[in-house]
């Protein structure tokens, strides 16, 4: 039994609803405007969208995951980050898709981001006897 008032499962949550609409948000919104404005090739309009899918993808397995021993915050933002990186470079091989490093390097950055939105959940809803602490 958690000693914080809420579970993990819903405290990820937490993080991943208001980390879901700002995902909507960029693509309706700014994304739209960054390409209107500065071009197709513009890097942030390009990669943005990158960082934002690793912190969306680690929110997810943070709410599926909940209090599972391998749900840390370090973990989902690897996995997460990897996965992105993976795809990135799979896009070598697709047809009609590009290979750009600046998605690399956004991916990296929502990992970090990532780790950052998810350490406080995990913090929160630590067990007693430090639980978070050891990891």
């Amino acid at each position: 039994m958690s000693s914080s008032p809420i579970s993990r499962r819903l405290a990820f949550a937490l993080v991943l609803a208001p980390v879901a609409a700002f995902t909507a948000w960029m693509e309706l919104g700014p994304r739209a405007y960054w390409f209107k404005h500065f071009g197709p090739g513009s890097v942030i309009a390009g990669s943005a969208p990158n960082a934002v899918a690793v912190v969306l993808l680690a929110s997810i397995f943070a709410v599926a995951k909940g209090r599972a021993r391998d749900a840390t915050p370090f973990r989902l933002a690897v996995i997460s980050t990897l996965s992105m990186v993976a795809y990135e470079i799979a896009q070598i091989w697709m047809p009609g898709r590009t290979f750009d490093p600046f998605d690399l390097i956004a991916s990296l950055i929502g990992g970090v981001i990532a780790f950052l939105l998810l350490v406080i959940p995990y913090r929160l809803t630590a067990l007693p006897g430090g639980e978070a602490a050891h990891r």
